[in-house]
């Protein structure tokens, strides 16, 4: 091989560029449904529809190393998803003992929401606890529910 041809090679490998003749591994740890998302996603210990698309957010329950645990909210969308967080808001019933009735609340919590998933003002969806993300956020979005 001459100088040029040995430079070029090795640029190639330091980008990543696999080479032609570069056959792949027989142990390859990819399922077929992961090979045609385009990225591994990852059993996240619930049954929840996996997203169509890849995304490389550390966040990520499905692509990232976050870990889920904890709580699991059903709610609805109201602030406009800005910097991968959003707003979400569900109804509960608190019981007062003085008058032996039930009174509507709300509660609102910050989500993360994963690149993955395509989320938008208004829409229901899912979401678990987890580890603090920010001062504010500790849920996470694991399925868009419509």
């Amino acid at each position: 091989m001459k100088k040029s041809e040995q430079n070029e090679a090795e640029a190639e490998r330091a980008a990543g560029v696999v080479s032609k003749s570069a056959k792949p591994s027989a142990h390859s740890h990819e399922s077929e449904a992961s090979k045609k998302l385009g990225a591994r996603t990852r059993n996240i210990g619930i049954q929840v529809t996996q997203p169509k698309e890849a995304c490389n957010d550390v966040c990520c329950p499905f692509h990232g190393s976050i870990k889920l645990r904890g709580r699991t909210f059903v709610g609805k969308v109201i602030k406009e998803p800005f910097h991968k967080t959003a707003t979400i808001e569900f109804a509960r019933q608190f019981y007062l003992t003085k008058y032996e009735r039930y009174e509507k609340r709300r509660t609102r919590l910050k989500v993360h929401i994963p690149p993955c998933l395509n989320v938008k003002k208004g829409h229901d969806i899912k979401i678990i606890e987890t580890r603090p993300i920010s001062k504010t956020k500790n849920f996470v979005v694991v399925e868009i529910l419509k």
